[in-house]
């Protein structure tokens, strides 16, 4: 049998100790009535691996009345190939957190080398090809969206 090291409580759990008849299933009740819809798309992602295995952390059990228990555990969920995922969609390699929402409902996720590289570059636009913002009129020109590269044409930027 494993030796569990003792840890002074927090305030929270000191909190949750006052309460009598507290189980584990009104904590996981209370933690699903919070729960993200995020959270719950990635607890609908779970699949057990070729083992049938997942991992255990606590082993926390809540025993039912019939011949058998629940029992908490982790299971890695890959965000790869899901709106989710935080590896740059255009470069396939960087790792990133900015989400961009295209104007088709979609997201890429760009690290910020592809930011920059389908951001308008004038000053204060920040349009980003692709979104409303951008415009769905012509394409830009020289990367810039197509309001700003039309504003550079009238001030004679391109030339005739």
């Amino acid at each position: 049998m494993a030796k569990v090291a003792k840890k002074k409580p927090d305030p929270k759990q000191k909190a949750l100790a006052k309460i009598k008849g507290l189980t584990i299933g009104d904590c996981t009740t209370f933690l699903d009535s919070i729960a993200s819809d995020r959270d719950k798309a990635i607890a609908e992602m779970v699949e057990l691996d070729d083992n049938g295995e997942f991992e255990c952390d606590n082993y926390i059990v809540s025993e039912g009345d019939d011949n058998g228990a629940y029992v908490m555990g982790w299971r890695w969920v890959s965000f790869e190939d899901t709106p989710m995922s935080k590896i740059c969609s255009c470069c396939h390699e960087e790792p990133t957190e900015k989400v961009v929402k295209m104007r088709d409902g979609t997201t890429d996720t760009l690290c910020e080398t592809c930011l920059e590289d389908v951001t308008c570059p004038t000053e204060g636009c920040g349009a980003i090809e692709g979104t409303e913002k951008w415009g769905t009129v012509g394409d830009g020109f020289d990367g810039y969206c197509p309001s700003c590269a039309d504003k550079r044409e009238e001030a004679g930027v391109y030339g005739s």
